[in-house]
């Protein structure tokens, strides 16, 4: 491998790293309002269910 080529391949390692950092915080964002909404749902059906 020349130089050039092995600067291009850890350039595109770095920029994939990147990537997915941002992906999987943008996961754990969604798994927290999925949390929150799952939450909420279940304290309505309890209102729900309580004034029956």
């Amino acid at each position: 491998m020349t130089g050039t080529i092995r600067e291009r391949a850890a350039a595109d390692r770095e920029r994939l790293a990147r990537e997915l950092a941002a992906e999987e915080a943008k996961l754990t964002r969604q798994q927290k309002n999925t949390a929150a909404t799952q939450r909420r749902i279940a304290e309505l059906q309890e209102e729900l269910g309580s004034e029956s």
